[in-house]
């Protein structure tokens, strides 16, 4: 399986960011990290609308057998 990996920060005071790594896992089973990196923005995109405070500071796609599972995206 399939998940995107993102760090995403929010802004607790003008000079005091917190940031923490995440995983969205893909909905689908057959899909390729390149299909991931090409379709995961959407994915992202929906995560940041919901907690506008937020934001993705960087992300990649990697493969669940290959990658510990850090977190889901419970805020």
């Amino acid at each position: 399986m399939i998940f995107i990996l993102a760090t995403i920060c929010i802004m607790r005071f003008p000079d005091l960011q917190q940031c923490k790594d995440v995983d969205f896992p893909m909905m689908a089973d057959d899909v390729s990290t390149h299909q991931c990196m090409l379709f995961g923005m959407p994915t992202l995109v929906k995560f940041m609308e919901g907690y506008p405070g937020w934001r993705v500071t960087k992300w990649k796609c990697v493969d669940q057998k290959t990658h510990d599972i850090i977190a889901p995206p419970n805020i």
